[in-house]
């Protein structure tokens, strides 16, 4: 009928959060990347809960960006932490990824603020 208009293939691109970001990212499935990454922006009440996701994450050799907010979101905590994992494009690999982070955040007592999906470069 429309040439143009495509069927999202469900066993590619599920209907679910990580199978709409990865849908958005590169709707064609012979073009998904080898690698994405996931970039998390969470936030913690205390200092502690900060650095007890920080040290788990570095012990990972996951690079990470710490900050402290002096005036915080009333819904966010004070302490500020980014990350980005690389992961392959796949949405079982990016869902398991999100699900253990999303675990690991509220283990501590934090809130992830945003989490994207980007292009990943190798050279970083």
């Amino acid at each position: 009928m429309f040439s143009w208009f495509k069927k999202r293939d469900p066993k590619v691109y599920p209907e679910d959060e990580m199978g709409n970001a990865l849908y958005a990212h590169c709707s064609d499935p012979a073009k998904l990347p080898d690698k994405v990454a996931l970039w998390f922006d969470t936030y913690f009440d205390t200092e502690a809960d900060a650095d007890a996701v920080a040290k788990y994450l570095e012990g990972r050799r996951i690079e990470v960006v710490r900050d402290h907010d002096d005036e915080p979101d009333e819904d966010l905590g004070a302490w500020n932490i980014d990350f980005e994992i690389p992961i392959r494009a796949r949405h079982i690999d990016l869902k398991m990824l999100n699900d253990e982070m999303t675990r690991l955040v509220a283990d501590f007592n934090g809130k992830i603020a945003s989490c994207l999906m980007m292009q990943w470069d190798e050279d970083e």
